[in-house]
């Protein structure tokens, strides 16, 4: 089960198929929001898509300063020793 169709209401997440999970069993959601097909001839919806560069800023933000000043100051100049443990040449 890779996604379940849902609609918000009222605070609440409500399937909009059935959904085949033992009762009282907890899950995780990741919420996409969908926004319906500018055409206006169907209520199908189509994922919204959030840029390269805005999922990239978002994943570096929640990465803690520290983190950052460990990264070694020529990391994009050895790349391949640090990530293949290549020798420098």
């Amino acid at each position: 089960m890779d996604s379940i169709p849902a609609t918000f209401e009222h605070g609440m997440f409500r399937p909009t198929e059935p959904v085949q999970l033992p009762e009282g069993c907890q899950v995780e959601l990741n919420v996409v929001p969908l926004t319906a097909l500018s055409t206006g001839q169907s209520t199908e919806m189509a994922p919204t898509h959030e840029s390269i560069e805005d999922q990239l800023r978002r994943i570096a933000d929640a990465v803690p300063a520290e983190e950052w000043e460990r990264l070694p100051a020529d990391l994009s100049d050895r790349l391949d020793h640090y990530v293949y443990q290549s020798k420098s040449e």
